[in-house]
């Protein structure tokens, strides 16, 4: 099992935020579980995701504030994660 990051301080399960890939790690697939952003009172969760056959929409925090990115894999994209080309 991989580490997981967390993030600031407590909310109800004990984390502020999580991401299970570490933040953003475009070859391997993670799920951020927390609050959008700092003020907000609600927390979800976002797994990174294939849009097409190209691009990921890769999810990760700086802080406590969730940010996403869109990066071309260039061997393509799979189950939420580039393809190594291998």
């Amino acid at each position: 099992m991989r580490p997981v990051r967390s993030c600031g301080t407590e909310y109800k399960s004990g984390l502020k935020c999580t991401d299970t890939d570490l933040g953003q790690h475009f070859y391997f697939p993670g799920t951020t579980t927390g609050k959008r952003y700092s003020a907000s009172t609600s927390v979800d969760t976002e797994t990174d995701s294939c849009e097409g056959e190209f691009i990921l929409n890769e999810y990760y925090y700086v802080g406590d504030t969730r940010y996403i990115t869109q990066y071309r894999c260039p061997n393509g994209c799979e189950d939420g994660a580039c393809k190594s080309g291998l």
